[in-house]
């Protein structure tokens, strides 16, 4: 009913037994201080429990179990149609994430928010004419945690008193914007010569001044 238009919905759900992957280097300082006495062999304490090192090792997981959504939609407009030139091609790509979460010894935590967001985003919009062409590229990155297991003052269940509280635990929603252009100069059987130019994070936005993590899964 409408030429030109691609759509596709998968749904998916994987279960993985006996994972083999690593803790982030906050929750293995986390699960140490909770008594987890293993875990606190992959940290070097100086003085007053100070951490002069941390060591992200290889661990044994119970379970991985994630779910959600992938989305994708794809449109080419002959632009002639409202009296310009060239084409302009859209796509499309986002993903739901339901849970994702890890069971070991010491219980189950879902780990969406941290480990990957629950809503992220791709979108490309490219301007064909001829031998040149430009695009326009959108990611979305959606609200993330800096840990699952510990809550901000935004959360409920927040005490300044408690061992599980810190003063920042979310990351808003980011969205960064690329732009980029081609030209072919020569595209025959003797050869492709092309010029382009890129440009990523055209908005000079920032990234959250979180700590990196490495992630579980």
């Amino acid at each position: 009913w409408l030429p030109g238009l691609r759509a596709s919905v998968d749904f998916y759900r994987i279960e993985v037994q006996d994972v083999i992957s690593q803790f982030t280097p906050q929750l293995t300082i986390d699960r140490c201080f909770a008594g987890v006495v293993a875990l606190c062999s992959n940290i070097d304490f100086g003085p007053g429990q100070t951490i002069n090192s941390l060591r992200a090792r290889q661990t044994n997981f119970n379970s991985l179990e994630t779910s959600g959504l992938d989305f994708e939609l794809s449109y080419n407009f002959d632009m002639e149609r409202v009296g310009l030139p060239g084409t302009l091609q859209m796509r499309g790509f986002g993903t739901f994430v339901n849970e994702l979460t890890t069971t070991d010894p010491n219980g189950a935590v879902d780990r969406v928010y941290m480990t990957v967001p629950k809503w992220s985003a791709n979108a490309s919009f490219t301007y064909l004419l001829g031998r040149f062409s430009t695009t326009a590229q959108l990611r979305y990155i959606g609200k993330t945690l800096q840990d699952a297991e510990l809550v901000g003052p935004d959360s409920a269940g927040y005490s300044p008193t408690l061992p599980n509280s810190i003063n920042v635990n979310v990351r808003k929603p980011l969205s960064y914007l690329n732009l980029s252009a081609q030209y072919d100069l020569r595209d025959s059987e003797r050869g492709h010569i092309q010029i382009f130019g890129v440009v990523n994070n055209l908005l000079d936005r920032d990234p959250p001044p979180f700590a990196g993590s490495n992630p579980i899964g």
